[in-house]
């Protein structure tokens, strides 16, 4: 199925597209202005691209298809392939992603509001400066992927493979569950985690810079050959069970 076919069905009326075949298609006005326009009311349009709300596009091959700002709200997107995808800006709040195949997607700047993502494979992903307030991400694995996001409260990141992962310069993640995640061998710098939940996370062979964890639980955290300059817990549960004011966190032995 191609870009015509699709927007044209859509325009009708049809919402289930699930397991097409749509890798490599391109939805941007940039590149399909003049079709975008024949089939969308201009003045409805989410800017700069396609408006698919509410489509099923469950188990549908997506693999390297151009969505940059594609407004896909609420749309049902469960094991698709967006392998490689560019949703940079891409309007997917509310959206159900579950065990989706993101693998070296491009999310930067995409709305994931509320996003289910559980059990997604987004390795080596780039959500630099998406937007991840109320998202699901249990038990998702996000082996190297860019995690500065613009927005992360209300996150539930539990059992999510994370390792080698990336976290710098960020807004305050804030509420987030992280409890019994991978971090091993995961690097952040310069980040506030604030009220979130820390226990049984791994963070073996860590490089954390210049980050604090205010009103964090860390309990039982394993931090074998963390390297942690800079480091604080403020008004925390420390990795051994105790609440302290203020400490740095070294590695355990």
């Amino acid at each position: 199925m191609d870009a015509e076919e699709l927007l044209r069905k859509y325009a009708t009326g049809e919402r289930d597209f699930a397991g097409v075949d749509l890798s490599g298609i391109v939805l941007i006005k940039t590149y399909d202005d003049e079709l975008i326009g024949r089939y969308q009311i201009r003045e409805d349009s989410w800017p700069d691209g396609a408006i698919l709300r509410g489509i099923n596009l469950s188990g549908a091959n997506l693999e390297g298809a151009n969505l940059q700002k594609v407004d896909l709200m609420g749309a049902n997107l469960s094991g698709a392939n967006l392998a490689g995808a560019n949703l940079h800006g891409a309007r997917l709040n509310e959206a159900l992603l579950s065990g989706a195949n993101l693998r070296e997607a491009v999310l930067c700047w995409a709305r994931l509001r509320e996003t289910n993502l559980s059990k997604a494979v987004l390795e080596w992903a780039n959500l630099g400066g998406a937007y991840l307030n109320g998202a699901v991400l249990q038990r998702a694995k996000l082996r190297g992927a860019h995690l500065s996001t613009d927005e992360c409260i209300d996150v539930d990141f539990s059992g999510a493979d994370m390792r080698e992962a990336s976290c710098s310069f960020c807004s305050p993640r804030e509420r987030c569950n992280f409890s019994k995640v991978n971090w091993n061998r995961a690097q952040m710098q310069q980040c506030m985690f604030v009220d979130c939940d820390f226990t049984k996370v791994s963070f073996r062979k860590a490089r954390i810079l210049e980050v604090t964890f205010l009103r964090c639980n860390l309990a039982g955290v394993n931090r074998m050959g963390i390297l942690a300059p800079e480091c604080y817990m403020k008004d925390s549960i420390h990795p051994n069970g105790k609440w302290v004011s203020y400490c740095s966190l070294q590695p355990s032995q």
